[in-house]
């Protein structure tokens, strides 16, 4: 599976889009105030088929555990039937319609959580530096 590895110009910011194996999802962002999320728990490692549910996970930091752990939020996210014209071939972004609503469970902004940004964006971790043009990564 393949994704874009996004970093900032000014602070230790990282955001991986796309989907991992690994994790089993599909990386998103809150692009107002960086908080890290999976849509995930679908039927196969590999990737969402159109019509699959895949649930809202949050990453949080456990002090006790020292590590960060996915939490469900309860909330429900379709895959679309196809992804937009503009997705590099082998790269998952089907979420955008089912994203439009949902809000930051850290910050409240409806519609900030996102599936990728842009070389033009500003941090939103630390909001002074620009996010730098992404390369691509395997996972």
């Amino acid at each position: 599976m393949f994704g874009y590895a996004f970093t900032c110009s000014a602070c230790d910011f990282e955001f991986h889009t796309g989907w991992s194996h690994h994790l089993a999802g599909q990386s998103l962002l809150c692009g107002v105030c960086a908080t890290h999320y999976l849509a995930g728990e679908g039927a196969s490692p590999w990737g969402a088929v159109a019509g699959e549910r895949l649930q809202l996970l949050r990453w949080h930091y456990v002090k006790r555990r020292k590590r960060h752990e996915l939490r469900a939020t309860g909330i429900s996210l379709l895959v679309s039937k196809a992804p937009p014209p503009d997705t590099p071939a082998g790269v998952f972004y089907l979420l955008g319609e089912s994203l439009r609503d949902v809000a930051c469970q850290s910050c409240g902004t409806s519609g900030s959580i996102v599936e990728t940004l842009t070389g033009r964006d500003a941090c939103p971790k630390c909001k002074a530096g620009r996010i730098k043009e992404p390369h691509q990564v395997i996972y």
